[in-house]
């Protein structure tokens, strides 16, 4: 048939009058309309967030929210185990653009603009909470008024204790 795209079920029954003709292209499922697609709506769906009607409330559930300015030193109650993940997600998505000693001089630097965060900055370190900082991990650098091209890292949002293990290792490079 000229003019009906390829597995295009709705609209060939259009075509062959079986549905209204104003309606082929509508969605059957109005609850989930992108159910079973593969579109840019679809994903951001999935990963909806819920607006806080407090900015304050803790937006890591589990996670520390200190403060570095506030003099705060001591580490958080880290499982071993969760540090240990941390380390390795660490290496794996954090080292490419922060580098492995957190001097934002990662192989993958060259190419974000602006560059990444030197974690090493102790004035920087003191402006930032742990609470701002486990949001730009789990929920990317746009999240908290920096760089979009700082990617979120969703899955960590049921894991609260690697995600502030993260920010252990963030924190801990102002000591080096």
């Amino acid at each position: 048939m000229i003019g009906i795209p390829v597995g295009t079920a709705r609209l060939d029954a259009a075509w062959r009058g079986a549905i209204d003709p104003l309606t082929a292209d509508s969605p059957v499922n109005w609850a989930e309309p992108f159910n079973g697609t593969r579109s840019e709506a679809r994903l951001k769906a999935q990963f909806h967030e819920p607006i806080l009607a407090d900015a304050s409330a803790d937006l890591v559930p589990g996670a520390p929210a200190k403060n570095a300015a506030a003099g705060d030193n001591e580490d958080p109650e880290i499982s071993p185990a969760a540090m240990a993940k941390a380390r390795k997600i660490y290496e794996e998505r954090c080292a490419s653009c922060h580098g492995e000693k957190g001097n934002g001089d990662g192989p993958g630097a060259f190419a974000v603009k602006p560059k990444p965060r030197d974690y090493t900055d102790i004035d920087w370190q003191k402006t930032i909470t742990d609470e701002e900082l486990a949001k730009a991990i789990v929920k990317g650098g746009a999240s908290v008024g920096k760089s979009y091209m700082m990617p979120a890292n969703y899955d960590l949002r049921s894991k609260p204790e690697v995600a502030a293990g993260l920010v252990h290792i963030v924190r801990s490079f102002a000591n080096q």
